[in-house]
């Protein structure tokens, strides 16, 4: 789940937050999941395409097309975890089951 595909940009937060002196914003997914998906980060501003992806800060490689280039700094990803009681009680488990899963999600990612 990327929280890009959610983001509505003709919502009327933008201009209000861009009045109040906010030009950034990480964007997250909810956290019901104990892995909830990928944010990214924004910037408030109004661009021609009016496009999540055209507000992007530093989009991801491979979001675009482009591939990485070993000879300038990687670019950051972001990721929303839930460690605490959102998943706990929607799916009953415990804490610890939600570390187990974390767990077995990196050693299956790996």
């Amino acid at each position: 789940l990327r929280s890009l595909d959610g983001l509505n940009t003709h919502d009327d937060s933008y201009p209000l937050s861009i009045a109040g002196g906010v030009t950034t914003a990480l964007v997250l997914p909810g956290s019901s999941n104990a892995i909830g998906g990928q944010a990214f980060v924004i910037k408030l501003r109004s661009t021609e395409e009016r496009t999540p992806t055209s507000m992007l800060l530093e989009p991801p490689y491979e979001l675009n097309g482009t591939l990485p280039n070993p000879d300038l700094p990687l670019r950051w990803r972001y990721m929303k975890h839930a460690c605490g009681e959102n998943p706990r009680s929607t799916y009953k488990d415990t804490r610890m089951d939600v570390n187990w899963e974390f767990r077995q999600a990196y050693k299956k990612a790996f």
